[in-house]
C-alpha cells in the first residue's frame, strides 16, 4: 500500500509539472471569454459573477447599448505580472488596436478587473471646441498678493 500511495504521488507530480491542464495564462483567457460572452448575452448576473467585487460596482454603467453593433474582441495572448494576468485582445472595432484587460484570482475563481484595466486601455478622446493646454506656471507677485488677502479675509471672518 505504501509503494502504491509513492506512485500515485509521482504520477500527480509528474502531471502538474507535465503541464496537463490549463495553465493559469489560458486559465485568464477562458476567464475573459466567459466575461465577454456575459457581456454580448447582455447577462448582467453572469457578467457580475465574472467581475472582481470592485469592479462589480460598474455594471449598471457599461454601455449594453453600443453591443448590438460591436464584433467580440479577439484574444491574442497573456502574460503574467505580480499575480494580474494581462490578456492582450484585438479590437476589430478599433482596426485591430490592441487593448489589455487585467484578470485576478479573487475568492477561488478568475475574474476581469474593469479598474484595473481601464489603467491599461485610457486613451484621449477629441472634445469639440478650440484646441487648449493646461501648462503649470508660478504665480506673478500681484497673484501671491491678492491670493494671500482673500485667505485674510477668509479667516477674518
Amino acid at each position: 500500500m505504501g509503494m502504491l500511495r509513492v506512485k500515485l504521488g509521482f504520477v500527480a507530480v509528474a502531471l502538474s509539472v507535465s503541464g496537463c491542464g490549463p495553465s493559469h495564462e489560458q486559465s485568464a483567457i477562458e476567464a475573459f471569454e466567459r466575461f465577454q460572452s456575459a457581456l454580448f448575452a447582455r447577462d448582467e448576473d453572469a457578467v457580475r459573477r465574472t467581475l472582481t467585487r470592485e469592479s462589480r460596482q460598474v455594471v449598471e454603467h457599461l454601455p449594453w447599448e453600443r453591443l448590438s453593433n460591436q464584433e467580440p474582441l479577439a484574444p491574442i495572448g497573456c502574460e503574467e505580472s505580480n499575480g494580474r494576468f494581462r490578456v492582450t485582445v484585438r479590437d476589430p472595432n478599433r482596426d485591430d488596436a490592441e487593448a489589455i484587460w487585467v484578470v485576478v484570482r479573487e475568492d477561488s475563481h478568475w475574474r476581469v478587473d474593469l479598474i484595473e484595466s481601464t489603467r491599461f486601455n485610457h486613451r484621449e478622446v477629441a472634445l469639440p471646441g478650440p484646441a487648449m493646454t493646461l501648462r503649470p506656471q508660478a504665480l506673478t507677485d500681484v497673484q501671491v498678493r491678492e491670493a494671500a488677502a482673500r485667505l485674510q479675509g477668509s479667516h477674518d471672518d
